[in-house]
């Protein structure tokens, strides 16, 4: 087991004490930096509350929790954004692709024709979605595209209230063979 320590890579035996400590601080650690400079990159742009409600705070225990607070949401975003470069590092792998989407076409014959379908729903009905959906990978895209049209057309149902609404915009529902 390997952890970074001041910029120096330090083996760390599995069995020792001082091990079972030491990776979890690192992560944490890790995740607060990438959190700050994710953060710090919003921050830029938009300001920092916290900063601003910390000037103008006297109560010093208040200021301790914010403090702490903001260290737990650093940590946090610098999670999810590791996850996030960790998932799409996956995705990029083109056999991990190659493999998910074959599982997709093996058990469903109509996927192509679903997916079809489901864009051009988005063509027509949500443009913005539509375009940013194609900077995700092709084996996250199509199931993300049909559930936003699923979505977008029940809500559509929803809020004109009627069945002749409902049935002018759906066809019927095709009996798939195999019960799919």
């Amino acid at each position: 087991m390997v952890v970074l320590q001041g910029g120096h890579r330090t083996a760390v035996p599995r069995r020792s004490p001082r091990g079972g400590m030491v990776v979890p601080i690192a992560r944490l650690v890790g995740y607060v930096v990438v959190g700050w400079m994710v953060l710090s990159i919003a921050k830029l742009f938009m300001g920092d509350p916290l900063t601003i409600y910390l000037e103008h705070t006297q109560n010093a225990i208040l200021r301790n929790m914010s403090l702490l607070i903001s260290l737990l949401l650093h940590a946090i975003v610098g999670a999810g954004v590791l996850k996030a470069v960790r998932q799409l590092g996956i995705a990029e792998d083109r056999g991990e692709i190659d493999r998910r989407m074959g599982l997709v076409r093996e058990f469903d014959e109509y996927w192509e024709e679903d997916v079809a379908e489901c864009s051009e729903i988005m063509r027509k009905g949500s443009k913005s979605f539509f375009l940013a959906s194609w900077l995700l990978p092709e084996w996250v895209r199509d199931p993300a595209l049909a559930m936003y049209s699923f979505c977008r057309k029940a809500d559509d149902d929803i809020d004109d209230g009627d069945k002749a609404g409902q049935v002018q915009r759906l066809p019927p529902p095709q009996k798939r063979p195999g019960g799919a």
